[in-house]
């Protein structure tokens, strides 16, 4: 997972590419579509996305919770269950066989 200010400085660079006005556009107009697990590892030396206020600039909208749909996944299609299992205790941080 990004940081907020990670996910400002994104923005910012793209709309400096695409020729946009940083209040007009989100992200230069390109549709972005970010995917995560909520129970990732925090970004290296930063806050999660959705603990930090408003970021680089106090003006600016909260990118995450204004700009972005979210649609949360809750069944889990692999059908091998062992494997299915590992994959549940990796992302709780588990180091258990159990």
């Amino acid at each position: 997972m990004v940081s907020y200010l990670t996910m400002s400085f994104i923005h910012k660079r793209l709309t400096e590419i695409k020729g946009t006005d940083d209040t007009q556009v989100l992200f230069g107009g390109l549709n972005v579509i970010a995917v995560g697990d909520f129970f990732q590892l925090p970004p290296v030396r930063d806050k999660f996305e959705l603990q930090d206020g408003k970021g680089y600039n106090p003006d600016s909208t909260h990118l995450w919770r204004d700009e972005f749909k979210l649609m949360e996944l809750t069944q889990n299609e692999t059908k091998r269950r062992q494997y299915s299992e590992f994959l549940n205790r990796v992302r709780i941080g588990s180091q258990s066989l159990t």
